[in-house]
């Protein structure tokens, strides 16, 4: 996937969910709130993060997180 079809993609999701939030009423879960994640869990979604974009993979792959390979 090139750069460019990514944000294209990154800001489709990003609109599909705005449009359901105001459809529905209802605000992100996160809304306002500071200090939600340990800076350990911050990490570890930081890697996932990585690993999905080096492996071109965005969707959760369940055997490989069983293995506790994703959050290594």
């Amino acid at each position: 996937m090139s750069e460019k079809e990514k944000i294209s993609h990154f800001k489709n999701i990003i609109t599909k969910t705005a449009r359901t939030r105001r459809k529905n009423g209802t605000p992100s879960w996160n809304s306002g709130k500071k200090g939600i994640y340990s800076q350990e869990t911050i990490e570890k979604i930081r890697a996932a993060t990585l690993l999905q974009m080096e492996n071109q993979v965005f969707k959760k792959n369940w055997d490989r997180e069983e293995n506790g390979e994703i959050f290594k």
